[in-house]
């Protein structure tokens, strides 16, 4: 995964550097790196960020398909 895939995954799912490092138990500034391109990008990272993503896009299917909207934690 590039920085500019993570960077774009991040976004897509509307959160801050800060809400993603909370999900995935990493700091702040680890996101920070990764989305600069100090640090490569783990698989196990990458991975977790892409079930994110899948996760999100599912509740946004749901809430549109039946109008309600449920949250991701």
């Amino acid at each position: 995964m590039t920085k500019k895939q993570f960077i774009k995954l991040r976004e897509s799912m509307q959160l801050t550097r800060m809400q993603l490092a909370e999900k995935l138990q990493l700091t702040r500034m680890t996101i920070f790196n990764y989305e600069y391109g100090k640090y490569p990008i783990p698989k196990c990272v990458e991975y977790a960020v892409k079930y994110l993503s899948f996760k999100h896009e599912r509740l946004k299917q749901w809430n549109k398909q039946y109008g309600k909207t449920i949250k991701m934690v």
